[in-house]
């Protein structure tokens, strides 16, 4: 804390700071009321000044725009500290999140331990997760209108000889939390994708080569759902039943798992899948936030063409 700020409450130290800031700023010479409401003493903006000036290790009479800088700064941070002194950081941290209006290196990611294995086996490791999410070149934060899912996708263009590829990331949040459920390395030679283009344009692509058709409960047979709502009797359990790809049931499938149950992920020699889905049973409804699936075996096939060790059953 700084000394001149030391014996004052609170509401006198943000006085002080806000008014000393405002003392720094270039007069309009129209008058400000800021001046009348932020009156603090000057002597005491001045001895905050110098003590400023002697914590930044700048001289009395440096007016330079750096030093300015410095001092704009430091009383920038202090007054953050005083207001934001009884505020619960994690609460306005999940509530900025869950709108997905914090910055992408602020989340905290959360891999489930089935879906590392197996994003591991399609070259797809932790590490590179964390770089997607917390340095994206393109994010697109989705908003449930129909469902209450909320849902984030990260995309990061990666050059890596004549192989560039994008790594596309799913992830469902929660508050700060970004739960992963998938993550695709997307090769430029494979899938022509726009580089500016958002990420579910990309996935979509992705779909338009690789996708399988889908069904879930009432609907039509579709590549891709986003944020849909069809009506459906059962449990979670049973929504296995009412997923069809490529006219099977989901659940016959040699390799799938429910997580929460309202995360289907399928991951197999042919097939591979993530449906993002709720069922409410009082209503009558399954939500879906994001589904779709692929042909395991003919992406498996192109990674293996450009390098990846992808393990062979």
């Amino acid at each position: 804390m700084l000394d001149t700020l030391r014996n004052l409450n609170d509401h006198e130290a943000l006085i002080l700071l806000s008014s000393t800031v405002h003392s720094l700023l270039p007069d309009p010479g129209v008058g400000s009321p800021l001046a009348h409401v932020l009156n603090a003493p000057a002597e005491s903006r001045e001895q905050l000044l110098q003590e400023l000036r002697h914590k930044l290790k700048l001289s009395h009479d440096d007016k330079s725009p750096r030093a300015q800088a410095e001092i704009f700064n430091t009383l920038s941070s202090e007054i953050s500290k005083y207001a934001l002194k009884n505020v619960d950081i994690r609460q306005v941290k999940a509530r900025l999140g869950a709108r997905g209006d914090l910055a992408p290196g602020l989340y905290e990611i959360e891999i489930p331990s089935h879906q590392e294995k197996d994003l591991a086996s399609s070259g797809v490791r932790p590490n590179h997760i964390e770089d997607c999410v917390h340095s994206p070149d393109l994010v697109q934060h989705l908003t449930g209108q129909r469902s209450s899912y909320t849902i984030s996708l990260f995309l990061k263009h990666i050059s890596s000889g004549h192989n560039p590829f994008s790594l596309f990331v799913l992830a469902e949040r929660d508050g700060f939390n970004l739960i992963i459920r998938d993550a695709i390395r997307i090769y430029h030679p494979d899938v022509q994708i726009d580089s500016a283009g958002e990420p579910l344009s990309v996935l979509r692509a992705f779909l338009q080569k690789y996708g399988l058709p889908m069904e879930i409960a009432s609907s039509r047979p579709k590549l891709l759902f986003v944020d849909e709502v069809f009506p459906f009797i059962g449990d979670a359990k049973a929504i296995l039943k009412a997923i069809r790809i490529e006219r099977r049931p989901s659940s016959s499938f040699q390799r799938n798992e429910l997580s929460d149950d309202r995360t289907l992920t399928i991951h197999n020699d042919r097939i591979r899948g993530t449906t993002a889905l709720r069922v409410i049973r009082e209503l009558s409804v399954v939500e879906i936030g994001i589904a779709y699936a692929f042909n395991g075996n003919q992406y498996d096939d192109d990674l293996r063409r450009h390098g990846v060790p992808v393990p062979t059953s």
